[in-house]
Parts: C-alpha cells; structure tokens; sequence
C-alpha cells in the first residue's frame, strides 16, 4: 500500500504518474 500524499507529489513532477497512479489506487 502507498500513502496518497506521494501519489499527488507525483503528478505535478510526472505527467506519467497520473494515469499510474490512478490505475494502482484502483
């Protein structure tokens, strides 16, 4: 499990991280 936080650091620094992140929180 990750923390949601880090999720959200994410997408602003990685336009790759929101599609993924999106597909492993569901």
């Amino acid at each position: 499990m990750h923390n949601p936080g880090r999720d959200v650091r994410d997408i602003p620094q990685t336009t790759t991280a929101v599609p993924k992140a999106m597909f492993r929180v569901v």
